[in-house]
């Protein structure tokens, strides 16, 4: 406290009362500006932060930063850096992430930044998109669908799933809503057509849909049975409110409204005899037929 009477006076030239100082500190402190720390004979020292941020709220960030895999790794440094800047240089010297992370899935596409921005843009002024669609061949060799004609998508949102961006929109071809995963858009564009957005629920769409595959866009009440070792699976995925109904000691049932797609049938194929599907027949038809070809690989 005298420390800061003494520069005080030094900068106004004229005399400071302790009781002002004290009532600055005090109104400071009830706006949450000012940091107190007891040191050594209980002297208070007051400091104020450079940032409204706590530490740990910039360590998400930047986890957060550093997992995205829809950034580069040059982007990926360069946010980090201005994360950085929201403290003090010394605070900054310990935000450096602790998460151990694959950088081999990190994007190689400098302008995904500029993409996302655009996408953004089209789905506040409901306005169609343009790109070209990319995926590997078994020979990692990165070609376009379609022998590179334009998708036409309406597009409705954006979802992050599994660290990466996904659009979600209706591909006029098609006439059907379908998922496109960013990093794999190229030439992105945004055309002068207009589209209404009909009333899409995304949370409904994440929650029916299994992989991030769109299947028919016809979702169906489905019945799963599982041992009761995947309690905490069935949780992790569908949340702590499912209803799980005991089916005996072993194992218990939920009903989900799910649409039937690729990803559902391997999500379930995943877990094994751990896991059977009861309802609909369709369903259990499917993985019959999936489980026999895969069999059959084995008995070559």
């Amino acid at each position: 406290m005298n420390e800061i009477k003494a520069r005080l006076e030094f900068t106004l030239h004229d005399d400071v009362s302790l009781k002002a100082i004290t009532d600055d500190l005090s109104f400071l402190g009830q706006r949450r500006r000012v940091l107190q720390t007891t040191i050594a004979h209980g002297e208070k020292r007051y400091s104020m932060p450079r940032s409204e941020f706590e530490l740990y709220e910039l360590r998400i960030l930047i986890d957060a930063v550093a997992a995205a895999r829809s950034i580069t790794q040059r982007e990926t440094k360069r946010l980090i850096g201005k994360i950085k800047t929201l403290t003090s240089r010394h605070m900054g010297s310990r935000l450096e992430s602790q998460l151990h992370l694959d950088t081999r899935t990190k994007a190689t596409n400098e302008r995904l930044k500029y993409y996302l921005n655009d996408i953004h843009e089209a789905i506040i002024g409901q306005k169609k998109i343009a790109f070209q669609y990319a995926k590997y061949t078994p020979t990692l060799e990165r070609k376009l669908l379609r022998q590179g004609q334009d998708y036409v998508v309406c597009p409705y949102r954006l979802i992050w799933n599994n660290d990466y961006y996904y659009v979600v929109g209706r591909h006029d071809e098609e006439s059907k809503v379908k998922v496109f995963r960013l990093d794999r858009m190229e030439r992105v564009a945004i055309t002068g057509e207009h589209f209404r957005r009909p009333d899409f629920s995304v949370v409904d769409f994440v929650n029916e849909t299994f992989n991030m595959y769109s299947g028919a866009n016809l979702s169906e009440i489905v019945e799963l049975e599982f041992d009761n070792r995947l309690v905490n699976v069935v949780t992790d995925r569908f949340g702590p409110k499912i209803t799980l109904r005991s089916v005996n000691d072993n194992a218990f049932r939920i009903r989900i409204k799910a649409n039937i797609s690729d990803g559902l049938v391997r999500w379930i194929l995943n877990w094994g005899k751990d896991a059977k599907v009861i309802a609909p027949q369709s369903l259990v038809d499917r993985i019959r037929s999936e489980a026999a070809q895969m069999l059959a690989r084995y008995s070559e």
